[in-house]
């Protein structure tokens, strides 16, 4: 079967001119954007949130074929981020896992996706359970970080 980018609709606009900032933490990644309003004017005091929980691991990569993730379906969404089916990578991960520990799904009952979000010059992929939407105050650690 084919890979698939299934896009879920943002809430916001996002300014994907802009880098994203990432941030890590034990098994979640959280991923900060700014955005624009309706008359495409920057919203300054609030960010856009992904929060990934029960991160079993993530990737990017610069200088791509593409700054989008290739197989993605077709839409009309100012912003979205992916769910994509089929994940080879996906796939791939718990076929190894499977070679070093047959039982693991007796306790990591978790059903893992494949998530694609866009950051301006590529893409991150992160490999979880679930994902939150949510807008969120900006910082004056955030002013500076995109103002640097």
């Amino acid at each position: 079967m084919k890979e698939q980018g299934i896009p879920v609709k943002l809430d916001v606009w996002q300014i994907t001119s802009e880098f994203a900032i990432i941030e890590q933490y034990y098994d979640e990644v959280t991923v900060l954007f700014q955005f624009w309003d309706e008359n495409k004017k920057e919203v300054l005091d609030k960010v856009g949130r992904l929060f990934f929980s029960g991160v079993w691991t993530m990737r990017y990569s610069r200088f791509n074929e593409t700054r989008y993730y290739p197989n993605e379906i077709d839409h009309e969404f100012r912003s979205c981020y992916l769910i994509v089916k089929n994940s080879k990578w996906l796939n791939s991960l718990k076929r190894e896992r499977r070679k070093r520990d047959k039982d693991w799904r007796k306790y990591d009952k978790r059903k893992y996706k494949h998530f694609v979000v866009n950051n301006n010059a590529y893409y991150v992929e992160i490999i979880a359970p679930k994902v939150k939407f949510d807008i969120i105050d900006k910082s004056e650690y955030l002013r500076r970080r995109w103002d640097e």
